[in-house]
C-alpha cells in the first residue's frame, strides 16, 4: 500500500525539481516550477504598473499629458456632461449655452406652425409666384413670374422662343437674346448707315433714344456732305458742315466742308454727347455715297 502511495505521489505530485510542466503534461510540481520560472519579479511588477496606469474610478487631474486612464476618462465625462447640459437646459444662443440649451432654443423657435410656413411657401412658389411654364394673364400688377415672362415674350414676338414651352431659365436666356436683337448695342461702339441716292435731299442718318455719344460720321463718294439737321435731347441745332479735320462746325453761309472721303468718323472732335435722344439728318450735294455714323449708347 505504501508503495502504491509513493508511486502516485511521484507520478502526479512529482519531485521538487520537476520541470517542463504545461497545461496538458507534467506533474503538479513541474507545472508549479514552470509558473515560478515564467512569473519573474519583473513581470510581477508589470501588473503593478498596469494597475497604476489604470487608476481608480474616482481619479482626477487627467489631461492630454498626465493622469491615469480613469482620470482622463473622468475629465472627458465631465466635459461631455458640461457641454451637453441637462435635458431641460435653457439660454442657448449662437454664443452661449450647452448643446441641449441650443437644441431646446431651436425646438422652441421652430414651431409646427413655422415649419408649415415652408410648405406654404413651396406651394405658393410652384403655383402662384413662379407658376406653370404655360401660365397666362401676366401684367405689371398681377400674375406669376412665368405668366409675366410669357406676356413679355409674346409682346417681343419672334425675337424669343415661343412663350410657355421651355424652362424659366431658358426663357430668360431667350429674352436676353431678344433684347440684344432689337436693341442697339450698349457700352460698345456701333454704327448706322444710309445711302445718299439723291443730291441735296435730306436722309435720316440716326434717330434714337437713350444716353450716349456720337464718335464720328463718314461719307463716302463725291460731293459736299452737310448735316442739315441735328437735334440733341429735343433741342434743334443749326445745320452743321465738316472742316478739314473731320470736325463739325457751324454753317455760316460759306462752305467749310472737306472732300467727303476725308471725313474719318473716329477723328470727330469734339465728341457730341446726348442724354435722352438724338436725331441726325444728312444730305450731300452729289447723288452718291454712303453716310455712316459711329455712336455708343450707355446704360
Amino acid at each position: 500500500m505504501f508503495a502504491l502511495l509513493m508511486w502516485l505521489v511521484n507520478t502526479y505530485l512529482g519531485k521538487a525539481n520537476d520541470a517542463a510542466g504545461t497545461a496538458t503534461t507534467g506533474t503538479v510540481t513541474g507545472k508549479l516550477n514552470k509558473l515560478l520560472t515564467d512569473w519573474t519579479t519583473a513581470r510581477a511588477g508589470y501588473v503593478d504598473n498596469i494597475n497604476t496606469q489604470i487608476g481608480a474610478t474616482n481619479n482626477t487631474g487627467g489631461s492630454t499629458t498626465a493622469g491615469t486612464i480613469f482620470a482622463k476618462l473622468n475629465v472627458a465625462v465631465d466635459y461631455l456632461v458640461n457641454a451637453l447640459g441637462t435635458v431641460s437646459a435653457t439660454g442657448g444662443t449662437t454664443t452661449a449655452g450647452t448643446a441641449n440649451a441650443k437644441l431646446n432654443a431651436l425646438l422652441t423657435n421652430w414651431t409646427t406652425a413655422r415649419a408649415g410656413y415652408l410648405d406654404t411657401i413651396n406651394t405658393n412658389i410652384a403655383t402662384t409666384l413662379v407658376g406653370p411654364v404655360n401660365a397666362t394673364g401676366g401684367t405689371a400688377s398681377a400674375g406669376s413670374a412665368n405668366a409675366k415672362l410669357n406676356n413679355v415674350q409674346t409682346l417681343m414676338g419672334a425675337n424669343n422662343a415661343a412663350a410657355g414651352t421651355t424652362s424659366l431659365f431658358a426663357r430668360l436666356e431667350g429674352m436676353r437674346s431678344g433684347v440684344n436683337a432689337i436693341a442697339p448695342a450698349r457700352n460698345r461702339a456701333t454704327s448706322a448707315a444710309v445711302t445718299l441716292t439723291t443730291a441735296d435731299t435730306n436722309y435720316t442718318l440716326l434717330n434714337i433714344s437713350g444716353r450716349g455719344r456720337i464718335m464720328g460720321i463718314n461719307v463716302s463718294g463725291s460731293g459736299t456732305p452737310t448735316v442739315s439737321s441735328l437735334t440733341i435731347d429735343g433741342t434743334a441745332l443749326a445745320p452743321l458742315s465738316f472742316n478739314e479735320n473731320g470736325a463739325f462746325c457751324r454753317s455760316s453761309g460759306g462752305s467749310t466742308s472737306a472732300t467727303v472721303g476725308h471725313i474719318v468718323g473716329q477723328r470727330l472732335n469734339p465728341t457730341i454727347r446726348f442724354n435722352t435722344s438724338i436725331n441726325i439728318v444728312i444730305q450731300n450735294s452729289a447723288p452718291s455715297g454712303v453716310a455712316t455714323v459711329y455712336y455708343e449708347l450707355e446704360f
